[in-house]
């Protein structure tokens, strides 16, 4: 797995070769996470180094990895713009190490703290919206009604959300309390009875951008493809959509929309409506209806507990193996590094058990 062969091993080494097999197996699993996450191979091999060199430069991670300094450059100014790593210069040289920032845990916490602010903003920005709405209802402007109930949807949607995640981050010093409680019962999907093509006033058209860009600037940061940037905002704004729509509103091909469509349904965050025919009876072509955010977000992390957990047996077999050969492999460099992420992950994951045990739960109240 690991790309070690092509190093010479007289000018630097990152680890003790005893310690490969340690080492390879955690770049699986990181690439594994990272596939999960979305994350491209490219930024996994590279946290992975980082994490457990400790501190390496540009030049060793090309040898490690043999991609190119620009490659490896452009990547690592993505991480220390997210702030996952950092970097120090070198005495008396213009090259830099790069260490990382925080380890998983304090990631984690950092994470759940800027999503949480991200919510309770989106969630005030929403309020000043409607009572806008709410004024501009006497014009009776086209798609007024529409955008308004999106709206309610959204706040109570993000609202959710945001309690299910304040309760599972304090239930993780109390684990039995919001299990047997089940208290988020309440997440459940939009529904919609009827369908008609609403053609938005360009107030409210106006009004539907600053909710897009809003969502865009904190929750829906932009990534490649129309998916995300331009179609997911869409359903927030609108409820549901069928292709045509998209294709006159975002002037997306049909063909972009397609892909982008299906890209939002294998993510559980659309579904196709079982809606056939309009309120007179006629038939009504295919209908992309929005989930909810906060469900589909559920289930990305649900699904991803689950892949990191499935790894548990993997890494117990690594302590012990690491424990059993300490005599051996205890001075060697690498060592602290390896036997430190392993008992990281192993102390992490009791957390992510409670998690999905708590939506599990949910899912069967």
């Amino acid at each position: 797995m690991t790309q070690m062969k092509n190093i010479d091993f007289q000018s630097w080494i990152p680890f003790h070769s005893k310690l490969t097999k340690y080492f390879d197996q955690i770049l699986e699993f990181n690439i594994h996470i990272g596939e999960a996450r979305g994350t491209s191979k490219k930024f996994s091999i590279i946290m992975t180094y980082i994490m457990i060199c400790g501190k390496i430069t540009q030049n060793q991670l090309k040898l490690l990895t043999n991609y190119s300094l620009s490659n490896i450059s452009s990547a690592l100014n993505i991480l220390l713009g997210a702030r996952l790593i950092k970097k120090n210069r070198i005495s008396g040289t213009h090259k830099y190490y790069y260490y990382i920032a925080n380890n998983i845990v304090d990631t984690n916490r950092k994470t759940i703290r800027i999503l949480l602010k991200n919510l309770s903003d989106n969630v005030n920005f929403l309020s000043d919206i409607k009572k806008e709405l709410i004024d501009l209802r006497q014009l009776k402007l086209s798609g007024t009604y529409l955008i308004s109930k999106q709206v309610d949807f959204m706040i109570h949607d993000f609202e959710s959300y945001k309690s299910l995640i304040l309760k599972l981050e304090k239930s993780f010093d109390n684990h039995q309390t919001y299990i047997k409680n089940r208290q988020f019962s309440q997440l459940n999907s939009e529904t919609y009875d009827s369908y008609e093509v609403i053609k938005f006033d360009p107030k409210i058209i106006e009004i539907e951008n600053r909710i897009i860009n809003f969502l865009q600037d904190t929750l829906l940061p932009p990534r490649k493809g129309p998916s995300r940037s331009i179609i997911l905002p869409l359903f927030f704004t609108r409820g549901m959509l069928t292709q045509n729509q998209l294709k006159n509103i975002s002037g997306l091909s049909i063909g972009a929309i397609s892909e982008g469509l299906k890209e939002l349904e294998k993510k559980n965050l659309i579904r196709i409506s079982v809606l056939r025919r309009n309120e007179k009876g006629k038939k009504i072509p295919r209908i992309y209806l929005f989930r909810s955010f906060s469900l589909a977000a559920t289930d990305h992390i649900y699904n991803l507990f689950n892949r990191i957990i499935e790894w548990k047996p993997r890494f117990q077999r690594m302590q012990t193996s690491l424990i059993e050969e300490e005599d051996t492999l205890e001075s060697l460099k690498g060592y602290s590094e390896i036997n430190f992420f392993i008992n990281m992950i192993l102390g992490i994951l009791p957390k992510y058990e409670i998690f999905n045990k708590i939506i599990q739960n949910l899912r069967d109240s």
